[in-house]
């Protein structure tokens, strides 16, 4: 996953983003929702946030369409494309980090993600907002508030901003 901020000049480079795990408020926004278990994040890049869960403790899946070598060996990967995702109530915590916006269709995605989770599981999900972030070629989509609250509307979520990201919780009830 590569990203470039405003403020960043020149083009992005593989290995370049994972500074933005420190002490930056997606790394509190997973701690504060995820939940303990089988985790699963959805187009990992390079993996960071499958290390911060299994840091608090979860038994983490990996997925992305890139092969992602420097994962810890207790990190299952699996290399295959998120519109392949044929888990069904398999995982307590489903991330989806800064991939909604590089999918031809979310809403595909989100229906897959949300099968795989457990019953009072969540799907936990991040995106650069539309007005916060200058045009990168990757980019699909481009959400505010009001998209995601659209792509996720069958499933009654959270929704909020801060000065760079949207965030979303979608819980499936018990």
């Amino acid at each position: 996953m590569q990203i470039r901020l405003r403020d960043k000049e020149g083009e992005p480079v593989l290995g370049t983003n994972m500074h933005v795990l420190r002490g930056h408020a997606r790394v509190d926004f997973v701690k504060a929702n995820y939940r303990k278990g089988a985790a699963f994040a959805v187009g990992c890049g390079e993996g960071g946030f499958a290390i911060l869960l299994r840091n608090l403790g979860c038994t983490v899946t990996a997925l992305d369409i890139l092969a992602t070598p420097n994962l810890p060996p207790e990190i299952t990967f699996r290399q295959a494309s998120a519109y392949d995702i044929e888990d069904v109530e398999a995982f307590d915590t489903v991330l989806l980090m800064e991939i909604i916006e590089h999918l031809d269709n979310p809403f595909e995605v989100v229906t897959r993600c949300y099968r795989a989770l457990k019953p009072g599981g969540v799907i936990l999900i991040t995106t650069p907002h539309v007005d916060t972030w200058d045009y990168v070629r990757d980019h699909v989509w481009r959400f505010g508030p009001l998209g995601v609250e659209h792509l996720l509307k069958d499933y009654n979520p959270r929704v909020w901003t801060d000065d760079i990201f949207v965030y979303a919780v979608v819980e499936k009830p018990l």
